[in-house]
Order: structure tokens, then C-alpha cells, then sequence
């Protein structure tokens, strides 16, 4: 990583501030005396892929089992934003007070989880939890839960963070951004004819939209924004994918983002950081 105003790392596929809690309740979908889940749904139906920011190539296995219960491993704190989009990418931080050699992710009312092997055991993971563009169980809000496992195997108490889940837009290009702080950021497309989509022109003669929009004026919103082009209408060639702080609102700090693409069902992520008022940073270019 390098420190600049702006820096991209782009994630063939698929830090974070934020609120998560752990221990205490038992949220909808959480057994107390042993794993969690115990539902006919699968995780899978909201989450469709898992890594670690830091080793992207190597996903999380999805096993047919309840999410493990604690047996004396060490605990975790899991925190991120609060809103989940379809086809995009939720940034998650795990941290635990010993090192874990793997995570375990599900969702309430699931009766399976995700597993991701850690290459090296870490206190620390930055997750990227990616959804799927059209999401079959869109109840909200839901619990995301995630607890580790050490390096003698032990699992420990988790940690759940509520999420807002949002079906937005999604076709045969779809292109959102999830960032961190109250700040006024704003999504730029070009398509291949040079026009440019964003929230002062929403709408393309290529049927692109800007369908979600957010935290215009320093409202509070859910941090995210989302265009897409429906089946059979995006045009064939190459579409730049940028983005404009707009405003930091009195955020004091760089504003970390999360973007994902979709084209013709292969995603791709791309995190990075942007500050200051005006600031603007080109994310990505890809061709349809």
C-alpha cells in the first residue's frame, strides 16, 4: 500500500470503521447451547463469495453444517458499514485478542456457514464479503455473524453486526460503491458513447441509471451508490469507473470505499482511500 490522497488495490474478485456486537444478546437465528443458524435457508442466498483483502484468491469454503459453537477459543469483534447491497461488497474487520488461523461466517437463520483459512494465523483480517446481484431472501435488516478459530483448532464466542439489505438495480453492467464515513461521495460511470452517469445526470440514452444515491447535503444515508444497465442494454466497449468526494462532511480523515462491478456475471473489487473536499480518483476501466 502506498500513502497518497488516493490509492486503488484492485481485487481479482471477488481500514474499516465502524459498529458491530458481539457477545451479550441472542440475535434472531442464534442458539444459545451450541451453533448458530438452525434454519432451511443458506447463507449462500446472501452471500455469495468470502476472502481476506490481503490473500483475495482464495475464497471461503462454503460447509453444509451450523456455524461452530464456542469451545474455548478466543473471541472475536466483528465491525463494517450497515448496509448491504446486491451485487456489492461489504467491508468486514475481525479482530481477536490471540491469533486465528481460520473465520467462520453465516447468517441468521441459515443452516450452513462460510469457512476461511487464514494462510498465516492473524489478530487482525479485513474481510470482503461479497452479495450476489439479485438476492432471493431480501429480509431486512439481518444479522451477519463470524467467530475464529486459534492454532490448537478451538473456536471461540462471535460477534454479529446488523445490516440493512438493499436490492438495487443490477443487468448486464452493474457498478456500486460502499464507503466508511458521513461523507458525501459520488459514482461516476462513462459509458462507451463518452456519457457520463452520476447524480447530476442519472440517466443515459444507453439506459444506464443511477437508482441509488446517497448522503447529498451530508444527510445521513447508507453510504453507498449503485447504476446499473438492464439485460440487452448496455452497449458493447470500454466503461470508466470513477470516483468524487464530494464533500467530507467533517469526516477528519480519508474516507475508505469498497467498489464492485458486474458484467456479464463476473465481479470484480476494488478498495482504496480518497480525502479531502473535491478530491476525485479513477477506480477502473473494463470493456463489455
Amino acid at each position: 500500500m502506498r500513502t497518497c490522497t488516493a490509492w486503488i488495490c484492485a481485487l481479482a474478485l471477488a481500514s474499516v470503521l465502524g459498529g458491530g456486537c458481539s457477545g451479550g444478546g441472542t440475535p434472531s437465528g442464534a442458539s444459545a447451547g451450541g451453533g448458530i443458524g438452525g434454519g432451511g435457508n443458506s447463507v449462500a442466498q446472501l452471500i455469495t463469495s468470502v476472502v481476506d483483502s490481503q490473500n483475495p484468491t482464495v475464497p471461503a469454503t462454503l460447509v453444509a453444517s451450523l456455524h461452530p459453537a464456542d469451545n474455548g477459543g478466543p473471541p472475536v469483534l466483528a465491525s463494517s458499514t450497515r448496509t448491504v447491497l446486491s451485487g456489492g461488497t461489504l467491508p468486514v474487520r475481525v479482530t481477536s485478542p490471540q491469533p486465528l488461523r481460520e473465520v467462520a461466517i453465516s447468517v441468521d437463520g441459515s443452516g450452513d456457514h462460510y469457512i476461511l483459512l487464514l494462510p498465516t494465523a492473524k489478530s487482525q483480517i479485513d474481510l470482503l464479503v461479497t452479495s450476489p446481484p439479485v438476492i432471493t431472501d431480501p429480509r431486512t435488516p439481518r444479522f451477519l455473524f463470524f467467530s475464529g478459530r486459534d492454532v490448537n483448532g478451538l473456536a471461540g464466542p462471535g460477534s454479529a453486526i446488523m445490516v440493512d439489505v438493499k436490492q438495487v438495480a443490477t443487468g448486464d453492467v452493474q457498478v456500486n460503491v460502499t464507503w466508511d464515513t458521513r461523507a458525501d461521495m459520488d459514482l461516476h460511470v462513462t459509458d462507451p458513447s463518452g456519457f457520463e452517469i452520476y447524480f447530476s445526470q442519472p440517466m443515459s440514452p444507453s439506459g444506464g441509471v443511477l437508482d441509488l444515491d446517497s448522503n447529498a447535503g451530508c444527510l445521513s444515508g447508507p453510504q453507498s451508490e449503485n447504476i446499473a444497465w438492464p439485460i440487452g442494454r448496455a452497449p458493447s466497449g470500454t466503461y470508466q469507473v470513477s470516483l468524487v468526494l464530494f464533500d467530507d462532511c467533517g469526516a477528519g480523515q480519508p474516507t475508505n470505499f469498497v467498489v464492485t462491478t458486474v458484467v456479464a456475471g463476473t465481479i470484480q473489487v476494488y478498495r482504496g482511500s480518497i480525502g479531502g473536499s473535491g478530491a476525485g480518483v479513477t477506480v477502473a476501466q473494463f470493456t463489455r
